[in-house]
């Protein structure tokens, strides 16, 4: 797992992202949210992490957000899930929801 993309960086999200910063297994986190401020406040206080503003209504945004990860950690609400799977699909990341 070198690469997780984390989107939806609420109270979960931005969780899971602050534990993935410390694991020595993860290289890089992309902190990814419709918000780019609340993405880019997370990303500050991390080591590894990058922000990206993702529009979670359009898959090809959550694939281009997506590309090289192994994994996607998805924090958003249940209407979003299936773009995220698709994206995970699309990329061949592994998928892991938080709400569903």
């Amino acid at each position: 797992m070198k690469k997780v993309l984390v989107i939806g960086l609420g109270a979960q999200g931005s969780t899971i992202a602050k534990h993935l910063d410390a694991h020595p297994m993860v290289e890089q986190i992309v902190c990814a949210d419709y918000d780019q401020v609340l993405g880019e406040r997370l990303a500050a206080s991390l080591y590894k992490a990058v922000t990206l503003r993702v529009d979670a209504r359009e898959t090809a945004s959550i694939i281009a957000a997506a590309k090289g990860c192994s994994m996607i950690v998805n924090g958003l609400p249940l209407e979003y899930n299936l773009n995220v799977m698709e994206a995970a699909l699309a990329v061949g990341a592994n998928y892991m929801d938080l709400s569903g």
